[in-house]
């Protein structure tokens, strides 16, 4: 404001006459011809201003300064709205990597069913005629047919020291698996950063100290060999005991997190595991 501009001009005129009034009492730091060239560049400042303020110049900046925060701040929402689509796009795109693993895994009918039914809750695909209520395997009235579905189940192992490993070949299984079978001290597998199995090595009891490093060897090797990395060759898997995995709320079915664990380098090749028939 101009009244604002005008305490200034006085302000710097009252500062050159105690320049002036200490000079005239002989301090030898300060010299009134050495202050001089101060106050009247200020006092040129100050005339600039008003000129300014007389030509409306200044209000052009004030405007031009609100337009780029208005930018800024549209640039802003528009990045934080991209940010929350691109994670929600990720995790879509992450939740049919896991599917298409699934469907190279599967090996009957049975697992077949199970990923559709994953497929239409997650409104993939539509529901069959009737609500989704008829089972594979079944005629119209809900009887059961002569082609009946074989019940998908996870594969078990049981490894070289006699510990049992349990393998989903689909999410609905992983889920099932990990937070419904596996209990809080037994060891959980996945490999790292890609889609996979939760591979279940049972400690019947016993701390990871106390379980043979052949047997986490031969379950990482499952976890490996049950993943998308099994053309690699060698795969890092992620262990740690179950306990420590977690299911966030509202999550996509086989989707957990952890956020301590052990990782090993593992074959993808089972060739000396034998499966075992339940």
């Amino acid at each position: 404001d101009l009244p604002q501009v005008v305490v200034h001009q006085h302000h710097i005129r009252g500062l050159d006459g105690r320049v002036r009034s200490q000079g005239a009492h002989g301090d030898a730091d300060v010299r009134p011809h050495q202050h001089r060239g101060v106050v009247q560049s200020a006092t040129e400042m100050v005339t600039g201003i008003n000129t300014s303020l007389q030509n409306g110049k200044l209000g052009i900046f004030v405007e031009n300064a609100k337009k780029y925060f208005d930018r800024y701040t549209k640039l802003k929402r528009t990045y934080e709205a991209l940010t929350a689509l691109t994670a929600e796009v990720k995790s879509e795109i992450d939740h049919l990597e896991s599917i298409r693993t699934s469907l190279d895994l599967a090996t009957n009918e049975g697992d077949l069913a199970q990923i559709r039914q994953e497929l239409e809750d997650s409104g993939l695909v539509r529901r069959h005629a009737g609500g989704g209520k008829k089972r594979p395997g079944s005629d119209k009235s809900g009887k059961k047919g002569r082609a009946r579905t074989p019940v998908s189940k996870p594969l078990h192992y049981i490894s070289s020291d006699g510990y049992d490993i349990y393998v989903g070949k689909n999410n609905t299984q992983n889920d099932q698996l990990t937070f419904h079978f596996a209990e809080p001290g037994d060891i959980w597998m996945h490999a790292n950063d890609i889609p996979g199995s939760h591979v279940i090595l049972r400690s019947g009891g016993r701390s990871m100290d106390e379980i043979p490093d052949r047997a986490f060897e031969e379950a990482a090797s499952l976890a490996a060999w049950y993943s998308a990395g099994r053309q690699q060759g060698k795969v890092e898997i992620d262990y740690l005991l179950r306990r420590n995995v977690k299911k966030p709320g509202g999550a996509k079915p086989g989707f957990v997190v952890y956020y301590t664990n052990y990782s090993i380098l593992a074959k993808a090749d089972i060739s000396g595991l034998q499966e075992v028939s339940d």
